[in-house]
């Protein structure tokens, strides 16, 4: 099986993305699933000596989920621990990622817009900003970069669909 991570930084859209895709892509060939999704709880793995073990948990729970089909996962997968940290299922044979970033105001305004329940505060949003930055100076690294500040949600998931439609 292959899996696209679709992923960036936390108010790219990718949660958001996760419908718009799935509208688009025959589900009898694709499970389009974010890690929200998979009944982890991060909690359960943060300030442990283990935290890899919550992205390792929702791969697998996703790849079961998934059933042979191709695998569109939106969340923060982050690229380097998941080719250097995870344990990635053996059904997987190929694994893509399609980054999704915006520019720093439209990220600080998405966060400041979520429900304070989610915990964002103007303090806590400059690492989520680094972070989009990183995506945005490796782009070359990747197969597909989608700036979802300047791209309508229909146009980015039309080209998410059409880019998991040709691997």
């Amino acid at each position: 099986m292959k899996i696209i991570c679709v992923t960036g930084a936390c108010g790219v859209g990718k949660s958001t993305m996760r419908d718009f895709v799935g509208e688009r892509l025959d589900e009898k060939l694709f499970a389009c699933i974010d890690t929200d999704e998979c009944g982890i709880n991060w909690h359960d793995y943060a300030n442990t000596d283990h935290p890899e073990g919550y992205a390792n948990a929702y791969l697998a729970e996703a790849v079961r989920r998934a059933a042979g089909r191709t695998l569109v996962l939106f969340g923060c997968t982050n690229p380097m621990d998941y080719i250097t940290k995870n344990t990635i299922p053996d059904e997987v044979e190929a694994t893509y990622f399609v980054t999704l970033v915006a520019d720093d105001e439209v990220i600080r305004e998405r966060l400041l817009a979520r429900p304070a329940e989610r915990g964002f505060y103007e303090g806590n949003i400059p690492p989520h900003i680094e972070y989009n930055r990183w995506f945005r100076r490796n782009r070359g690294k990747f197969p597909l970069q989608l700036d979802t500040g300047k791209l309508s949600q229909e146009e980015t998931a039309d080209r998410i669909a059409e880019f998991a439609k040709h691997l």
